[in-house]
This record gives structure tokens, C-alpha cells and sequence, in this order.
């Protein structure tokens, strides 16, 4: 069991460099000239400075030449606001060619109104638009850079999920992951220890059947600190999981389920090690932050009952660690 965990762990740091280090294309954005109306041209050039430079500090983006920008934007006549400005910019981001642009407009009327469209130029679609009111040019200029961290996010959400809005699809239904947990005293379990650790790892797949459907296989090794009178325990669970994933927003995911197994129980009292398995169960919840459509960070609750003759014995892991979709 300890060889086929740690063999396991071998291939899961193998993999998980490459997923966050592996270098994807990077996109081609254009910010174009705001339509300015009662407004100075400083707080319009403002705001687009910030989000060309919060854009460009991501170091994720290709950002467009001004100049270049700025020749194509004239022979489209994207300021003139007609009715076909979006065409306009559409075509404007082909011609450069651009993966994303930014147009919009600004207008003073008893209060200043921004809105702004980000644009994917592979289909003409709205991706995200951010649209919001300031009593003065003072009030906008100092959220510029709030602005510009907005529309940076939503980029690169569109792009780790594929630019599905609406279901912000994962790229693999075949998963992979790794924890480590603490185990604190508590049950049964405390008359022989005080506390513990465990390794988990996890492999399966989503969506079986029916969407938010996983199933899979868990395998850990758990190492109790023990009291003077045994040298140590150690537990080794192996289950088969089934869980429900749930995605209350964006790049969060929850998962809860349950498992039913064996363990592989050791315990050593000075010189003799007993070892046998037992039947186990175990209830586990997860909560998920996606970096990547393929990677994910962690924080993971497991609770194990081992059912006994003379009483079940139970201890609880509270613990993180990464998943890859692969």
C-alpha cells in the first residue's frame, strides 16, 4: 500500500509542474480610443493607460501598439459612435489582428457614465461588459485602476474556461489529486493517541452518467503520535468513492460524498506489530478554487469510521492540496 502511495506520488509531482508551468499561447489584446463626450481627453487616456498597463503587468497578454491601434481605429472610424461602432471595433480587432478588444464610452451628463465592452474577435460575441456611475473626472481617474483589474480577470476567466459563460466548463472529466492533512485527538482513538498526519490520494471521473457525478478510488496512509505504551499505529485506508460536485460560483467547486472500503490497521507495542484489515467507511466534503481550468487548490475534510466488533473507532482530517484534470 506505502509503494503504491508513494509510486503515486511520484507521478502526481510529475504532472503537476507541467500543468502550472506549461506555457500556453498568449493573447493579443487592443484598447481602443474611449468615445469621450463632455469629458477631458486626460481622463479618458487615464483610464485606458491603467488598463493597458494592468493588463501588461499580468505578463499573460500581448498588448497592441498604439500607433498600430490607432491607424486602424481611424480608417474604421470607431469615435464616431454611429450605430455600428461594435461592427466597427469587430472588424478593427481582425484586421490588427487582435484575440480581445476594449472599446467604450464615456459620458458627462449631472454625472459621469463609463461603460466599457470587452470583446472576443473570434466571434464577434460580448464577453464582458462593466458599466458604472461617478459624481466627478477626480472620482473615475482614482478607480481606474479597479476598472482595469476587472476586465484583466474576466480575461483570463474567459480564456481558462473556454470561453463558455454560462456552463465554465472543465477541461478533462479524469481527475487526480493529492493532500496532506492533520489529524487532532479525538474518540476512541485518543486513548492510544495524541495526534497524526495523513497523505491521500485520489483518481476518478466526473460527470459518470449524469453531470456532477464522480466516482473514483482513494488510497492514504495516516501515522499516529502515539502514547509511551505503543510505539506507533498507522492506518491505511482504500476506497471507493462516490461524490456529488456542486459549482455555487465560477471557479469554486464543492464536493461531498462518501466511500466504503477496507484499511489496513498496524499497530506496534514494543517488539510485535499486529496488522490486519478492517472494514471502513469514510465521509469526506472538499471545497475547490481553480486556478487553471485543469488545476485546483484544496481544502479537504475526511472522516473515517473503522467498524470494530468492540466499538467503531473514527478520527477526522482536516487538511488541502491540489487536483489535476487530465
Amino acid at each position: 500500500m506505502i509503494r503504491t502511495i508513494l509510486s503515486l506520488i511520484i507521478l502526481f509531482v510529475t504532472i503537476f509542474p507541467a500543468k502550472i508551468y506549461s506555457a500556453g499561447k498568449k493573447e493579443s489584446i487592443a484598447v481602443l480610443d474611449f468615445k469621450l463626450k463632455n469629458i477631458s481627453p486626460d481622463a479618458g487616456n487615464i483610464v485606458r493607460n491603467r488598463i493597458e498597463y494592468n493588463l501588461f503587468q499580468t505578463r499573460k497578454f500581448n498588448i497592441l501598439e498604439r500607433n498600430r491601434i490607432d491607424i486602424i481605429s481611424k480608417e474604421k472610424r470607431l469615435s464616431e459612435g454611429d450605430s455600428k461602432s461594435i461592427e466597427n471595433a469587430f472588424q478593427a480587432g481582425k484586421l490588427l489582428p487582435a484575440d480581445y478588444v476594449i472599446t467604450g464610452d464615456i459620458t458627462f451628463k449631472e454625472k459621469i457614465y463609463v461603460n466599457i465592452v470587452l470583446m472576443d474577435t473570434s466571434n464577434g460575441t460580448i464577453v464582458h461588459s462593466f458599466g458604472k456611475t461617478y459624481q466627478t473626472e477626480t472620482a473615475l481617474i482614482e478607480d481606474a485602476d479597479r476598472i482595469a483589474s476587472l476586465i484583466s480577470e474576466e480575461i483570463l476567466f474567459d480564456r481558462e474556461f473556454d470561453r463558455d459563460k454560462e456552463e465554465f466548463n472543465l477541461s478533462s472529466n479524469f481527475f487526480l489529486n493529492m493532500g496532506a492533512s492533520y489529524i487532532p485527538s479525538a474518540g476512541k482513538l485518543s486513548e492510544y493517541a495524541d495526534n497524526g498526519y495523513m497523505i491521500t490520494l485520489d483518481a476518478g471521473v466526473r460527470n459518470v452518467l449524469i453531470n456532477g457525478i464522480r466516482m473514483g478510488f482513494q488510497c492514504g496512509y495516516a501515522h499516529f503520535y502515539t502514547l509511551e505504551q505503543i510505539d506507533y499505529i498507522s492506518i491505511a485506508p482504500f476506497q471507493y468513492t462516490v461524490a456529488y460536485e456542486m459549482q455555487p460560483y465560477r471557479k469554486y467547486f464543492i464536493n461531498s460524498g462518501v466511500g466504503f472500503g477496507t484499511a489496513r490497521v498496524s499497530i506496534k507495542k514494543k517488539r510485535n506489530v499486529m496488522t490486519e484489515f478492517e472494514a471502513c467507511g469514510l465521509l469526506f466534503i472538499e471545497l475547490k478554487y481553480h486556478i487553471k481550468s485543469d488545476l485546483a487548490f484544496i481544502m479537504q475534510a475526511n472522516h473515517y469510521i473503522l467498524f470494530e466488533n468492540d466499538g467503531n473507532v473514527d478520527f477526522t482530517a482536516f487538511g488541502g492540496g491540489f487536483e489535476t484534470l487530465f
